[in-house]
């Protein structure tokens, strides 16, 4: 197994490093990128690589997009389980900008069903400009208490050996 196939329970900080580091690479490709946009990479690796444990590798980067998008954030990865029809499950793992009552109440994102479970199962960026009328939210009392708006919901992925992406989990971004 290759670094790039381990997942990140087993080595958040070196894994992390390297998805970063291909992030940035591919970005710099594709896309030109203003300063703000590369100091603000430069400070998520930053966050994950001051970590070692992966519970504090998702704070650190949940604060991190909060922070630097003045949003409420989440981050789920999967949990091993299968729920409906054979669609993974994603156990929401950090957060901020929400109560954490709110978050257990939650519960989980079955992929495939939201913004963030249709992010995962597309494996694309998805966003939807009034989540107060968005008819496929998962959660609308939640979006509906924090008056949530705008909010986009980013698969978070690596590739395997042969190219085939890997679902390590999505980002979801939430404005007022």
């Amino acid at each position: 197994m290759t670094k790039q196939n381990v997942p990140p329970q087993k080595s958040a900080k070196n894994y992390s490093r390297e998805y970063v580091a291909r992030l940035v690479a591919r970005a710099v490709r594709e896309r030109p990128f203003s300063v703000r946009s590369m100091e603000s990479v430069f400070n998520v690796n930053e966050a994950i690589n001051s970590q070692n444990d992966l519970k504090e590798v998702l704070n650190a980067v949940a604060k991190h997009f909060a922070t630097t998008f003045n949003a409420a954030c989440i981050i789920a990865t999967p949990n091993g389980e299968m729920g409906e029809n054979g669609k993974v499950k994603y156990k929401l793992r950090a957060a901020q900008g929400i109560d954490l009552e709110d978050l257990v109440s939650m519960g989980h994102v079955l992929e495939g069903q939201g913004l963030m479970g249709k992010a995962v199962e597309e494996g694309k960026l998805q966003r939807v400009v009034d989540l107060q009328s968005y008819t496929h939210s998962s959660y609308p009392a939640i979006d509906k208490k924090y008056n949530f708006r705008e909010a986009v919901a980013h698969p978070l992925t690596a590739v395997d050996e042969e190219g085939k992406p890997i679902k390590l989990g999505v980002v979801f971004l939430a404005k007022q």
